[in-house]
């Protein structure tokens, strides 16, 4: 019985597990619980029968011929002893010596094909017969799996039998089994269990007709009767007899109430046909066909047509009929097939049709594995392709399986056995076992890794002293360079060594985060950038483009710049008075504010971006003047037109931070000179006031000395300077007044960008997480 039928969970004959329902085995013999199946004969024979047989050790000399030669090579696989003392004990209580040797001949003859040794002729030398039911034969070590119509209509189904060979009764050549009985071939292929093959057609009954297509699907068509006419007054109803008994409607037809005409007869219609009555000149009635298009079957265009057949409507009589006809314009021409298959045709009943198989003197295989490193991998059935063997030819299937085509009954067919690995008390002291736990064999040469520690190898090695050994090496892990950042390793992947994982840029002793850009010292010419591109963290260089230089430019005018990258135009023209930005770099130190409350004199250690100063030409002449009998100077210079309010973040020497405010030029314009300045309010200006000649081509910011404004720890300091006594005209006092509405502005701002570099830290940290699970992943 199926396991998937059970109702309990048996544990064997004396299972205890019942579901909670009563053991019938319970206080009970095993005799009485047998017998209690027995449905003939008494109950006291058969528990007299179910005795108990005596143990005997005699050893009959007739089951001592199991040790006949051709036996001898199973030996190693299967012990013979047992074999004996089974059929000695078989032929003394059985009393058939003969029979009792030839069952135990041929189960050992069964599990020595099992264990991969076929024993041929033992039949014939031990003269013992063994029948099989029906039609079967016996056969010796053959495939496990039997041939049926299934296996029949695919070929590549034996190559992926995985049942063991085994002796047993099988079908005849050239027949298939089909539950207990051998069936031809040809008898696999039909609609239903009657057997029934395409192109039959059968009736169920009187009123169904049947018909097997191609497809094995049964098409039925069920006869529709007609209703029974209505008669008049002078009319009667009567029953239509029928030449066949097999009809399956009961005809009735209206007659006229005449005594002197004769009966009429009903003719044999058509099919869709129905006979009507009619009256002749004589007032007597006959019956005549007429077509009726409701007693029509439905049209049923076949499915199954073969190539090179149409299908048409024929309309030669009362209901309409689907008729077949053979265009031999549209057979499959004959193909060539490939070298090593032979071409097979088969007869239509309209065209021939056409297959390339292999031919019956080679072999086809088709292989379940491929090895990959050493390891057998199963291949799944998309992936296997057939290839053909000629006789003798051997090959492998994966590791253990080597096969051969050999010839069996006229048919060449692939012969296969796997290789039985051998135990490990019989292997040689050239190899090295892993440990008591893990019974896995090496190699001299071979590698493998310990299950409990990832960061442990074994080499099986030879040794002068011994001839093999076992040698413990542990693997060294690498640091991670600066610019990475080291991930643990992980237990659960079987990890030793942590990952690096690689975060910032490196150029020289210089490390940069991803987004930052810088003039390497290297490459002054170009840009840098730490860039992640596809996971990895990398430098990219960008050439910097270089003005054009303007075609009039004369020639001793072309220079290169500062950096040596780009050829530039030195010539000014006549006036090129502008705003123009310092370079960052030459920005840091260079604003200064002196406090004394802060230690001295704080100063800007990063570099601030797009300074701007006024610089360019402007005009200046010289001419005689008649009124003062002298020469007069009309000078301009490059000055400040229109300000804006910019602030800076110094750093004290007590490590405090100061915010201060200074003016930038926006507009500049050629302007008249101012006088020069006095010492006294020269002290007061920082490194932020240039000196402005009366004939250079620069200027200063603002020429307002830095200290206007302050902000130390988020509070306003009111302070008076020195320069708030000079005497300033009214547009930059009234900027003064300003300056501490700006402030309070920027104190608002400033904690919004701390809110920013705080939330900028936070997706930092997550983007780093995400990058150590892509890692793992």
């Amino acid at each position: 019985m199926p396991t998937r039928k059970y109702t309990l969970s048996p544990l064997g004959a004396r299972g205890r597990n019942c579901n909670g329902k009563k053991d019938e085995l319970d206080n009970k013999p095993l005799s009485e619980f047998v017998c209690s199946f027995q449905v003939e004969g008494q109950p006291d024979e058969c528990e007299k029968s179910m005795e108990e047989l005596p143990d005997s050790t005699e050893r009959i000399p007739l089951c001592e011929k199991l040790e006949n030669p051709v036996f001898e090579a199973c030996y190693p696989l299967v012990d013979v002893e047992i074999y004996i003392e089974a059929c000695s004990f078989d032929a003394i209580h059985s009393g058939d010596q003969k029979v009792a040797f030839c069952k135990t001949a041929k189960e050992y003859a069964r599990q020595c094909c099992q264990a991969g040794m076929g024993i041929e002729d033992w039949l014939e030398v031990f003269d013992c017969d063994v029948k099989c039911p029906g039609d079967l034969e016996y056969s010796q070590c053959r495939e496990g799996c039997p041939q049926t119509c299934s296996s029949a209509k695919n070929e590549s189904e034996d190559s992926t039998c995985n049942q063991l060979k085994n002796d047993g009764c099988f079908c005849p050549e050239g027949k298939v089994l089909n539950d207990t009985t051998c069936l031809d071939v040809a008898l696999c292929d039909t609609c239903d269990e009657a057997g029934h093959v395409p192109g039959d057609e059968w009736k169920e009954g009187k009123c169904k007709t049947c018909h097997c297509r191609s497809d094995l699907t049964t098409e039925c068509v069920v006869e529709v009767c007609p209703a029974n006419p209505i008669c008049s007054i002078q009319e009667t109803l009567a029953k239509i007899s029928h030449e066949k008994e097999e009809s399956c409607c009961e005809s009735y037809t209206c007659v006229p109430k005449i005594q002197n005409c004769p009966t009429p007869v009903v003719p044999e219609c058509k099919k869709g046909e129905v006979a009507k009555i009619q009256t002749r000149k004589d007032l007597c009635t006959e019956f005549e066909c007429e077509c009726d298009p409701m007693l029509c079957s439905p049209i049923v265009w076949p499915t199954d047509l073969e190539e090179g057949q149409v299908a048409e409507i024929v309309n030669d009589s009362c209901c309409r009929k689907v008729q077949v006809s053979c265009h031999e314009n549209s057979c499959p021409e004959k193909p060539e097939c490939r070298k090593g298959l032979e071409l097979i045709e088969m007869e239509g009943e309209c065209c021939t049709t056409y297959k390339c198989k292999p031919p019956r003197e080679y072999c086809v295989y088709t292989n379940n594995y491929k090895v990959e490193d050493g390891f057998e991998i199963l291949l799944d059935k998309d992936e296997t392709t057939p290839s053909l063997h000629k006789p003798g030819d051997e090959w492998e299937d994966g590791l253990c399986e080597k096969c051969k085509c050999a010839e069996s009954r006229g048919q060449h067919a692939p012969l296969c056995t796997v290789e039985q690995c051998p135990a490990l008390e019989s292997m040689t002291e050239s190899k090295c076992v892993a440990s008591e736990q893990d019974s896995n064999v090496y190699e001299a040469g071979e590698q493998w890794g310990d299950p409990d520690d990832p960061c442990v190898n074994y080499v099986c090695e030879p040794n002068e002293i011994e001839k093999i050994q076992k040698t413990k090496s542990l693997i060294n892990c690498t640091e991670c360079p600066r610019t990475a950042v080291y991930f643990p390793p992980s237990k659960i992947l079987g990890q030793c060594c942590g990952i690096c994982q690689v975060t910032k840029c490196e150029d020289g002793d210089e490390l940069y985060e991803i987004g930052d850009t810088w003039f390497s010292p290297d490459e002054p010419c170009r840009k840098a950038e730490c860039v992640k591109e596809h996971g990895t963290v990398k430098t990219i260089y960008t050439k910097q483009s270089c003005p054009t230089i303007p075609e009039d430019c004369p020639k001793d005018k072309i220079v290169w710049d500062e950096k040596k990258c780009c050829e530039t135009c030195n010539a000014t023209s006549e006036i090129s008075c502008n705003s123009a930005p310092i370079p960052e770099e030459d920005t840091i130190g260079l604003f200064t504010f002196p406090d004394d409350s802060h230690g001295g004199t704080c100063v800007n250690e990063k570099p601030v971006p797009n300074v701007l100063i006024c610089s360019g030409a402007c005009h200046s002449q010289s001419y005689y003047s008649l009124e003062d009998g002298d020469f007069k100077d009309m000078c301009k210079c490059c000055k400040v037109n229109v300000t804006i309010n910019r602030t800076i973040e110094l750093v004290c020497p007590d490590r405090n931070y100061i915010t201060k405010t200074f003016l930038q030029p926006e507009t500049c314009q050629c302007s008249k000179c101012a006088p020069k300045t006095k010492p006294e309010i020269e002290k007061y200006e920082t490194k932020q006031t240039w000196e402005q000649s009366q004939t250079s081509d620069e200027s200063n910011l603002s020429k307002i000395p830095l200290n206007i404004g302050q902000q130390t720890n988020f509070r306003t300091e009111k302070e008076t300077h020195p320069f708030q006594q000079l005497d300033l005209n009214q547009e930059v006092q009234q900027q003064h007044q300003d300056y501490d509405m700006f402030e309070r502005q920027k104190q608002v701002q400033q904690q919004h960008e701390d809110y920013d570099d705080m939330f900028e830290r936070q997706k930092q940290v997550q983007q780093q997480q995400e990058d150590y699970d892509d890692l793992f992943d």
